[in-house]
């Protein structure tokens, strides 16, 4: 006499039901190991430098003739890299270039190695507090630097935030620095002048990269 219930076929035919369930639970729990947890979410965007937010430039005192060994002197700042981990990374190349039409020997005051030379930023182009530092780590010139420029010529220093600032730390965030250098003139006939470089731009993700 033949059987009217048909026979189950397949692999998983032997098997209990508990186990079958069993098996079925293994398998999810192994994809989702594979997967891993889900991923952090990104942090928020940063909020972009503002330039329109600095105050102006005061106007130079012009009741005097310029200094002429100052009237051809320009400034460069760069940054190697745009995002970095802390303040520290930050490394500055500055380039002073003499474009005037006659040669001069320019000597750099002291603060041209600190940051009392430069205006450091936040995006919002309020001033960032620093201790000021007993002395820079960069380069100890004090009343002069690695001039003289003949005309058309130019030099370079490469310093760093934590030269210009030791032990500066900076929140998440995106900041802005540029030279503001007052540079006084050796006579009372004629007057110096602040010589400033564009602003340059960098980024702080912080050490843990949140």
């Amino acid at each position: 006499m033949r059987s009217s219930q048909a026979p189950v076929r397949g692999r998983f035919a032997a098997l209990p039901l508990v186990s079958l369930v069993s098996l079925v639970s293994l398998a999810a729990l192994a994809a989702l190991v594979a997967c891993g947890p889900p991923p952090k979410p990104p942090p928020p965007p940063m909020e972009r430098f503002n330039a329109a937010l600095c105050p102006t430039v005061p106007p130079e005192d012009t009741s005097r003739p310029l200094d002429p060994n100052l009237d051809g002197v320009r400034a460069d700042l760069a940054v190697a890299q745009r995002i970095v981990k802390a303040a520290a990374d930050v490394r500055l190349a500055l380039t002073f270039r003499n474009t005037s039409l006659s040669a001069h020997t320019l000597s750099l005051p002291q603060s041209a190695f600190t940051l009392e030379g430069y205006q450091l930023v936040d995006h919002n182009c309020a001033p960032v507090l620093y201790a000021r530092p007993v002395a820079a780590k960069a380069l100890a010139y004090k009343g002069s630097g690695p001039m003289p420029l003949k005309e058309g010529e130019s030099a370079t220093i490469d310093t760093s935030i934590d030269g210009l600032a030791p032990g500066l730390e900076l929140r998440r965030g995106i900041y802005a620095i540029r030279l503001a250098l007052r540079f006084d003139s050796n006579s009372a006939l004629v007057r110096g002048r602040t010589v400033q470089s564009e602003w340059v731009t960098f980024a702080v993700k912080g050490l843990g990269g949140d």
